[in-house]
């Protein structure tokens, strides 16, 4: 059996316990707080690949980062991955887990790019308005690039409205030399 379908075996065994055990919000923080780990700390890839280390060991380090932190289901899985080896397929599995869970419970997953982080209160607005005009729940990320100069990118599925200051002064530029 090829990895791609034992991730997808691992991820999905996982959701179905969750549902069942009415758990799948706080396992779904969880795979994201591991998609976060790999994001974030340098050294999480390099541990999970790590072969001078023991299963117990790598248990045993879960336990200690994460354990008061995931949820039991979650922290078993982990454990589960460790005992067969599967540490290196963890970053995949979180992620399908993540996209499964999201199509599950209805939630859409946007992207906004602004040239400086937003105000919390004007991304929950910002937020809340999607949500009531696509009359569904919304996960909006928010990313920084400071290269746009000014307004906002907004990604939402196979969507993009630009409405950045960078693409009108290329639009504006391309008229100049088109004219």
């Amino acid at each position: 059996m090829n990895s791609s379908n034992v991730r997808i075996r691992y991820c999905k065994a996982l959701f179905d316990l969750a549902k069942e055990q009415k758990v799948q919000k706080e396992v779904l923080a969880d795979m994201k707080t591991v998609l976060q780990l790999f994001k974030e700390v340098e050294e999480f890839p390099l541990f999970l690949k790590d072969r001078r280390l023991v299963p117990s060991q790598k248990k045993a380090i879960f336990q200690q980062i994460l354990g008061k932190v995931v949820h039991p289901l979650t922290l078993k899985f982990l454990n589960l991955i460790v005992d067969y080896n599967r540490e290196d397929q963890l970053f995949t599995m979180a992620y399908h887990y993540v996209e499964i869970s999201r199509k599950d419970l209805g939630i859409k997953r946007a992207v906004i790019t602004t040239a400086v982080p937003l105000m919390k209160t004007f991304k929950a607005e910002l937020t809340n308005g999607i949500e009531k005009e696509l009359k569904e729940k919304l996960e909006l990320e928010e990313k920084v690039k400071p290269e746009i100069l000014g307004g906002f990118i907004l990604r939402l599925e196979d969507q993009q409205l630009d409405a950045s200051l960078a693409s009108r002064l290329e639009k504006i530029k391309d008229a100049f030399i088109n004219a």
